[in-house]
């Protein structure tokens, strides 16, 4: 019997389907383990996927994984790729977390001596200095978000310094936080300041003023000022923590079994590429992870819909299709749900389905019932069809 080969489809969609748009490497996945639960009743074989370091963690949770192969369109996302996979080298995930965040480059080449200069400095300001979207990183480096930390300890201050300014702020302790300026702290004695300085001030001013930002949601609501590290299970199905998961991808980089290329599935040429590499393998898809490409600012679902159709001949009713879609439950986070179907259900969907549609269509207790299922061959098409 021949042994299952994991390809693993790597792809950066950006906010445009031609890259162009800024990348993150980083996941934006805070519970990417809630999709175990759809990958592990999928059989052995191909493993497809989308995403930045999602695309690890993913391939990390699939126990029958022996061999990696990723493609990808972004640069940037190419570029972590590379680098990650010599990382990957390190003997434990311990190691590998240390050489991810506090090594210097000479440690980086104990283990992977072609890694340069160059991939050391890209590294540090891409990865380490966490730009975008990077509670996830905060979460996995710190084990806490660092704007939450930020906001209590600074809050604490303000509040104790509120009775002393109540009436320039006319008796109310939120519009201090809204308005507070350095100079009314400085027009307090030293000693009655809270030790509130300066340059914390003017982090949080910075931040408050900054649309979107996490400190100003926490003081235009304050019940959502919440350290989201506490509540989440952000460790499980992480290759940074969880040793089993790690060693199957260590395993996979120290055997030579994992490759990278650069397609772009969205254009006919690409698509092509990939498939032929699939089929030269000779194995059976057992996951099509697609994660949101049904979204119109990635893939859409017309093109979802022609990857499938070319992909569908290569697995077996049994094998798995897994999407996902964010939504925002609390301030500076996005929570995903993931939902699978076998490719037995994908044949029995009309011509054109309302995926959006149909994953956001329910509300928070009925997405909390909709993660992690998994629709069987045997389960109706759970789709409205398009009439013309």
């Amino acid at each position: 019997m021949r042994s299952s080969i994991i390809v693993l489809l790597y792809i950066c969609l950006c906010a445009q389907i031609v890259w162009g748009a800024e990348v993150y490497p980083l996941s934006t996945e805070i519970q990417v383990s809630r999709a175990k639960n759809i990958i592990e009743r999928a059989p052995s074989g191909a493993y497809l996927t989308v995403g930045g370091e999602r695309a690890f963690r993913a391939a990390a949770m699939f126990e029958r994984i022996t061999n990696l192969l990723i493609f990808d369109l972004a640069p940037p996302i190419t570029r972590f790729n590379e680098i990650n996979i010599k990382l990957l080298r390190a003997g434990s995930s311990q190691h590998y977390r240390h050489l991810r965040w506090e090594a210097e480059l000479v440690e980086w080449q104990t283990v992977a001596p072609n890694l340069t200069a160059d991939d050391f400095q890209w590294w540090q300001q891409h990865v380490r200095k966490m730009p975008g979207y990077n509670i996830v990183e905060e979460f996995n480096r710190y084990g806490h978000s660092v704007d939450y930390t930020k906001y209590s300890k600074i809050v604490g201050k303000l509040q104790s310094v509120y009775p002393l300014l109540k009436e320039r702020f006319n008796y109310s302790e939120k519009s201090l936080l809204k308005h507070v300026e350095w100079a009314d702290i400085a027009s307090l004695p030293v000693m009655k300041r809270a030790q509130l300085n300066e340059q914390e001030l003017s982090w949080w001013i910075m931040n408050r003023r900054k649309a979107g930002s996490c400190v100003k949601t926490f003081i235009d609501h304050p019940q959502q000022a919440i350290d989201l590290g506490l509540l989440v299970d952000y460790k499980g199905g992480n290759y940074l923590f969880d040793e089993a998961a790690y060693q199957r991808l260590h395993t996979l980089v120290m055997a030579d079994k994992v490759a990278l290329a650069q397609v772009d599935l969205t254009t006919e040429a690409g698509l092509s590429t990939a498939v032929k590499m699939i089929k030269d393998k000779g194995e059976k898809i057992g996951i099509a992870d697609l994660n949101n490409l049904f979204l119109k600012e990635y893939m859409g679902e017309e093109k979802l819909r022609s990857l499938l159709n070319r992909i569908l001949e290569f697995g077996t009713d049994e094998s798995v299709l897994l999407l996902m879609n964010n939504y925002t439950r609390y301030a500076c986070a996005q929570f995903s749900v993931y939902v699978g179907f076998t490719f037995g259900n994908v044949k029995k969907w009309p011509s054109r389905v309302l995926l959006n549609e149909f994953i956001d269509g329910f509300n928070e207790e009925e997405s909390a019932l909709l993660n992690g299922r998994l629709y069987y061959s045997t389960d109706p098409a759970p789709f409205q069809s398009f009439t013309h």
